[in-house]
């Protein structure tokens, strides 16, 4: 019995000594794989990550990035891009002593094995979630650090006035959904100079650049909660070189063709055929840019459009004006007395004409052919009674009727003559006030059309200071 009871103690010695060797054996487990067991062991990602629930979460906005503005819809009022942002925050239940293992002292793990803040964009509209199963790094001491890309459509006010030279601020802000500030609090650690460095990496070929990214963090008031934010004021810039050359530059040009047109003579033709070949013109550009242009509100080039219709509009009528002017000389009336003194006259002398001394020398030789034509007829009749008077005894019947004959063949040919000279100058003096009206209209259109070329780009260039 004695040594039954010897036998079973050195069995049990025996167990005892080998659970003590299997003891002391290293894990046959990796370092990291304990570690994450280790974390992931009576985690709940379901509560916010704090031993103290009257502390709140600080989230921090560690880096923002946009590479690319992927669309700027105007009707809508949606501003689209392609961003990269960082934030990290402090997980009281994810720490470890890094001696434990290995001196390991920062992993990543699944984003969706742990708790995640629900920070959202309070201006978006649409998003595209990130790629599934993206990871975060997690310190020792519970610093998480996570990153993630987001396409995202997000309201922003657009104010094309000064379209194609505009620029525009929009905003994007950053907060908890559904957490005030006494749970979550988003905050911002980023300065301007890293800002710069995030913006250096936008791809500028498209339509806009960005001149400028603002951050701001504040805390706002909802229904009396407050709530963390953060913002990124995003200053962007059209790019005007594509529309100056495809919108600007032709009008320009067919304004300035318009102008040239003013140095066809008057009295041709070929001035209101031109004219109204350049309105035609001028249309059917307007159809073709049409696309091009903002599809809402009323940029200032729209303005700029139709005033250059209305020019060339008041062009064509102009020119139909001073062409029924110039052929009044068809229908045989004469210059009122009232238009010769304002046009020939009064308006040389407003217009500084070099050759107004020739204007006003015109309007007195119709009377001097009137004073020219009954003197000679006076002379004539006079000589006529003289020499039938002194010859009266010494002509024969034969010989006074061919002195007649003769005398009524001077009459009619000088009355020729001087009707003749008469619609000669009637004739003159329609185109020639018809040539003064001309330049006082080229000369009043030229400048309003400076004046409001100047005027637009003055308007123009504001957009820069707004």
């Amino acid at each position: 019995m004695q040594y039954k009871w010897t036998s079973l103690g050195i069995w049990i010695l025996f167990l005892i000594k080998i659970c003590r060797a299997q003891g002391n054996k290293p894990s046959l487990k990796p370092h990291h794989v304990r570690l994450i067991d280790h974390l992931m062991h009576g985690y709940n990602k379901g509560v916010r990550p704090v031993q103290d629930w009257r502390k709140s979460t600080d989230v921090y906005i560690e880096e923002f990035n946009i590479y690319a503005i992927l669309g700027v819809d105007e009707r809508n009022q949606v501003f689209s891009t392609y961003s990269w942002y960082s934030q990290s925050w402090v997980d009281e239940f994810l720490t470890w002593d890094p001696e434990k293992f290995d001196n390991i002292t920062k992993i990543s793990i699944p984003t969706h094995w742990i708790w995640l803040p629900d920070i959202m964009v309070i201006e978006m509209v649409d998003v595209k979630k990130p790629p599934e199963d993206t990871y975060v790094y997690i310190d020792y001491n519970g610093s998480v650090f996570y990153s993630k890309p987001f396409q995202i459509k997000s309201t922003c006010n657009f104010n094309i006035y000064y379209f194609p030279f505009d620029q525009h601020n929009c905003s994007l802000t950053f907060t908890s959904w559904s957490h005030t500030s006494q749970d979550i609090n988003v905050r911002l650690r980023i300065d301007n100079n890293m800002l710069k460095s995030f913006t250096s990496m936008f791809a500028s070929d498209g339509e806009w650049e960005i001149l400028n990214v603002v951050p701001s963090s504040k805390i706002m008031t909802y229904y009396n909660q407050s709530f963390g934010e953060t913002l990124f004021y995003i200053i962007i810039k059209r790019k005007p070189v594509f529309y100056i050359v495809t919108l600007i530059l032709p009008s320009l040009l067919l304004m300035i063709l318009n102008i040239a047109g003013f140095y066809l003579p008057p009295e041709s033709g070929e001035r209101t055929a031109f004219k109204i070949t350049l309105l035609l013109g001028y249309s059917v550009f307007l159809l073709v840019v049409s696309d091009s242009s903002p599809p809402s509100g009323t940029p200032l080039i729209g303005s700029y459009f139709v005033i250059c219709m209305v020019l060339l509009v008041i062009s064509v009528i102009e020119c139909i004006f001073i062409v029924r002017i110039v052929h009044e000389k068809h229908f045989q009336r004469p210059v009122p007395k009232w238009l010769k003194t304002l046009v020939l006259k009064k308006m040389t002398k407003w217009l500084c004409l070099k050759d107004k001394d020739h204007f006003i020398t015109l309007t007195t030789d119709e009377s001097y052919v009137s004073e020219h034509k009954d003197s000679s007829t006076a002379i004539l009749a006079n000589y006529n009674a003289e020499n039938i008077k002194n010859n009266d005894k010494q002509l024969s019947a034969n010989q006074d009727s061919e002195v007649l004959l003769k005398i009524l063949k001077g009459i009619v040919s000088i009355h020729e003559e001087l009707k003749k000279n008469a619609e000669e100058f009637v004739t003159s003096d329609w185109i020639h006030v018809g040539y003064i009206i001309d330049i006082f209209f080229f000369r009043s259109y030229v400048i309003v059309v400076l004046v409001y070329t100047v005027s637009i780009t003055v308007l123009w260039s504001q957009s820069a200071l707004v």
